[in-house]
């Protein structure tokens, strides 16, 4: 089996849409599990146990881009200090601050991901603020003569940060490690319940795709794909952004999504629906297996959001200021 495949499955999910689906790519249950007494979970209780329990060590959202917003300053705090000394006290380190995206705890599972999660457009409108904050970056007219001269002067006079100190300043010790081992068990009763993956990745390789087709690309070019079509539709809508608004060019985007998802459902739907419930014993096995790392690496996420608070974050988009 090609391992790389795990990496391009973590970006799909199901949708149940009324666009064309794909005919005889259903895939079956693995044996044995036909026998077992069905769970009284529904796919709700699932997921959003689930969701609260990968939380609990690998972060909410907002606790996650408060860690990037501690991520950046460890980076850049020096730098910041410096051209402050040396004339350029408007350089903020936090515009470069990146964005977390929303994250279905459920999707290292393949067979369980969430039903109708638009991971494609949801990541892009996730990271804008990351993407406009660039173009200031880039600007040409930004800076005066000599500022990038003073910059690589501050970077030869100060020590950067090692990957090893940023981790440690912006992440809870053993936060990692748990995303790792909750990984593994999603997997793992991901191939018990449903069977081998390679099903599913064979029924989405046979699907008529339209992206994929239009960009001579196969089945496992899709997430780089996706991002180019994403690219194709320009800036993409604010979070808060009424749909009936957007551009037409996301509408068209949102389509492309659309047939994927699609896609999604057709190979995969019957071992969703027949097993999602039964994935709930593996949730409370690993919630009271990894108790007290959980009950650590929560404590470590609020000593993370405190850093970020003391630096100026405050749950809000764009950069800090000074």
């Amino acid at each position: 089996m090609d391992t790389t495949k795990y990496r391009w499955v973590a970006a799909w999910a199901a949708a149940t849409l009324t666009t064309t689906v794909l005919a005889g790519c259903g895939t079956q249950v693995a044996d044995g599990t036909n026998a077992e007494a069905s769970s009284h979970y529904s796919g709700a209780d699932v997921r959003a146990e689930a969701q609260r329990v990968y939380e609990s060590f690998a972060g909410t959202q907002d606790q996650q881009d408060a860690a990037y917003v501690v991520q950046t300053y460890t980076r850049n705090g020096p730098l910041d200090e410096c051209l402050a000394q040396r004339g350029y006290p408007e350089w903020d380190w936090s515009l470069s601050r990146p964005y977390a995206s929303p994250y279905d705890a459920l999707r290292p599972s393949v067979w369980f991901a969430e039903p109708g999660d638009r991971i494609y457009s949801e990541n892009e409108i996730a990271t804008r603020p990351f993407a406009e904050a660039e173009k200031v970056m880039n600007a040409d007219d930004r800076w005066p003569a000599g500022f990038s001269k003073t910059v690589l002067e501050c970077e030869d006079s100060i020590k950067p940060a090692s990957d090893t100190e940023v981790e440690n300043a912006s992440r809870p010790a053993g936060s990692a490690k748990l995303i790792e081992s909750w990984r593994t068990a999603l997997t793992e009763v991901g191939e018990k319940l449903g069977g081998s993956f390679d099903a599913y990745f064979d029924c989405m390789a046979a699907a008529d795709l339209t992206a994929l087709k239009a960009n001579g690309a196969s089945y496992d070019d899709l997430a780089a794909v996706m991002a180019g079509e994403a690219d194709k539709a320009g800036p993409p809508p604010a979070a808060d952004q009424d749909p009936s608004t957007y551009s037409d060019a996301w509408k068209g985007f949102l389509a492309t999504e659309d047939q994927v998802l699609a896609a999604d459902t057709a190979c995969r739907s019957d071992v969703y629906d027949a097993n999602i419930g039964k994935v709930m014993a593996t949730i409370t096995d690993f919630s009271e297996s990894h108790a007290d790392e959980i009950a650590a690496a929560r404590k470590g996420w609020d000593e993370v959001v405190a850093k970020a608070a003391q630096l100026g974050y405050h749950g809000q988009v764009g950069p800090l200021g000074k």
